[in-house]
């Protein structure tokens, strides 16, 4: 689970230059890309450890396939704030047609292209990827337990811990799922990720809403975020997921149609419940 969240650590953004000082370098923080569509996530650190990028820099990414070896691709990279006006990076939906090692090298417009820093593309991804039917996980409600001993959000929403995951995916309707624990996050991301679900959802009142705490036990006395306490659904049994936080989108079928790991765009989330 602290895979991402090291790597985003790296990844804040600050300095308002134009070009990227000699000796910065690229930060892969994507930990489950897989082949087909996938949205690559990459920060840019500065010689001296100091986090570079903003929405005004403008950078392209070259991903070139190098094991077995193919043509490279170009995208046009969009930045993205991981905590408003604090910490960010760029992202870039690719295509990704084989999977084994790529490279991705950062384009600074202007300025010369940084080292490209190798990745993995995997076959079958650990959390499930886009077609997949979504799994179904044992799920408390308010039904069942109190909203404090659900979430660790400050400012929750109660209707994030309605539905179980089974009634949401056999509702006829879109689902979201947020996997986020505010309180005990690695990357810090995981109470911004959810406050972008929070502050979409009136505009899609039609979309179910779940929001799924990385552990368990959360109110117990001298509790601490260790694996034996983290939620079945997040497990392998299950979700399978490699880091924290995730947003996905389930639609009425009940298959994943969007995955953004790490956080995702107000207006992502808005195309991909379009």
């Amino acid at each position: 689970m602290a895979a991402l969240g090291a790597a985003l650590l790296l990844v804040a953004a600050c300095g308002g230059d134009t070009t990227f000082p000699e000796g910065s370098f690229a930060v892969v923080a994507s930990s489950d890309l897989g082949t087909g569509q996938s949205r690559i996530l990459v920060g840019v650190v500065g010689p001296e450890g100091e986090r570079l990028g903003s929405p005004v820099e403008r950078v392209t990414f070259e991903l070139t396939p190098i094991q077995p070896e193919g043509p490279p691709q170009r995208y046009d990279a969009a930045w993205m704030w991981l905590i408003p006006e604090v910490v960010g990076l760029y992202r870039a939906t690719a295509d990704f047609p084989t999977p084994g090692v790529w490279t991705v090298g950062v384009i600074p417009e202007p300025g010369p292209e940084l080292e490209p820093v190798p990745f993995e593309v995997r076959a079958d991804t650990f959390a499930p990827n886009l077609g997949d039917p979504a799994p179904v996980a044992p799920l408390q409600t308010l039904a069942e337990a109190p909203l404090e001993s659900l979430t660790t959000d400050p400012d929750p929403d109660e209707d994030f811990y309605r539905l179980t995951m089974e009634e949401a995916f056999t509702s006829g309707k879109k689902t979201v799922v947020v996997f986020a624990t505010p309180a005990f996050c690695t990357s810090a991301t995981c109470g911004p990720a959810l406050d972008v679900v929070k502050a979409v959802k009136p505009e899609h009142p039609d979309v179910n809403y779940i929001h799924v705490e990385v552990y368990t036990d959360i109110n117990t006395p001298d509790f601490t975020p260790t694996p034996e306490h983290l939620s079945p659904a997040v497990g392998p049994q299950y979700w399978n997921l490699p880091s924290e936080p995730w947003v996905f989108v389930v639609d009425a079928a009940g298959q994943v149609t969007a995955r953004f790991e790490g956080s995702v765009t107000p207006e992502e989330l808005r195309t991909a419940l379009s």
